[in-house]
């Protein structure tokens, strides 16, 4: 039985604000429904099949994201269902447009993170993301974060008065461009070597510990990071399904990106550890980019030194 399952459950492709910078290039901005992967009732049936997964696993997080989870039709009761379960931790990533539905939820719910998206948002909604945060950050851990894309001096001063008025940090995520596989260019955009960590040969959790849900219940095992659109997915819900079982990696697969915006071997970073020193991973093949980096500087400290060296 492994340790932990983490699913990273999209619950509905679609979203109730229009952020230029979304991840998906706005994909899943009031999305024409005829393209959307997610129908109602949808995620009573993913709920469900995450409980029966659960048994696989000592302890099974679920973080509900989209999109925005909570324009779900019927997200309180799949948020019921899956709490009813004993090993099921709810994380929640929400704009908290939808209060009345977040207000239903929370009870549920281990933590939650915010995404203010400022530019976006009227003063008298900005002030009331700073009511619902003050309310609820006394009941459950409470994140608020910032996209940092575009920002004007009006947006600055904005997410400085929310700052001060509820007393959290902002943390600041920087903008990753759509998928890319190996470096290849996607819509004109790649990730960086110079942004991202170096990753080329690293031991990666994804499809050991992590799995992507869509919103129409198609699981993406192995490492779905380079094979979203294509292989690598069964549907979760459908029948015929042999359990996730059959999907989980014996081993953490190395990963094959120069650079990488991923971070999830850093969610339970002892508990990655741990599985590595299990498995009798080498330190280069968990540490490799750190290592690169580090050993990038040095060479670069080595030429500097000879080129003084030769010009004097």
């Amino acid at each position: 039985m492994r340790p932990l399952g983490f699913f990273e459950w999209v619950v509905i492709d679609n979203c109730n604000l229009r952020c230029p910078y979304c991840v998906n290039k706005g994909e899943y901005s009031h999305k024409n429904s005829l393209k959307m992967l997610y129908r109602p009732g949808a995620e009573i049936v993913v709920a469900q099949k995450l409980v029966d997964v659960s048994q696989e696993f000592e302890k099974v997080i679920v973080n509900l994201t989209g999109g925005e989870p909570t324009v779900a039709v019927r997200i309180e009761e799949a948020v019921r269902l899956l709490a009813a379960a004993g090993n099921i931790e709810i994380r929640l990533i929400t704009n908290l447009r939808a209060v009345d539905r977040f207000r239903r939820i929370a009870p549920y719910v281990s933590q939650v993170g915010v995404s203010l998206h400022v530019a976006l948002r009227s003063e008298r909604e900005i002030n009331n993301i700073i009511s619902v945060v003050n309310e609820y950050k006394q009941k459950l851990p409470v994140t608020i974060s910032q996209v940092d894309n575009g920002l004007t001096s009006k947006d600055l001063a904005e997410l400085a008065r929310i700052q001060n008025e509820t007393g959290l940090t902002i943390q600041y995520q920087t903008f990753i461009p759509p998928w890319t596989d190996n470096g290849k260019v996607v819509d004109g955009e790649k990730i960086s070597s110079a942004s991202f960590n170096r990753s080329l040969g690293k031991r990666c959790t994804l499809g050991y510990f992590y799995f992507l849900i869509e919103a129409n219940g198609t699981l993406k095992y192995d490492l779905w990071c380079t094979t979203r659109k294509t292989g690598n997915n069964v549907s979760l819900v459908e029948e015929g399904f042999p359990g996730i079982s059959h999907y989980l990696l014996r081993d953490m697969k190395k990963c094959p990106n120069k650079s990488c915006g991923c971070n999830y071997n850093y969610f339970f970073h002892d508990l990655y550890l741990q599985e590595c020193q299990k498995k009798g991973y080498s330190q280069r093949e968990i540490f490799l980019g750190e290592n690169e980096r580090t050993l990038s500087k040095f060479k670069r400290l080595v030429t500097k030194v000879k080129t003084r060296f030769r010009a004097g």
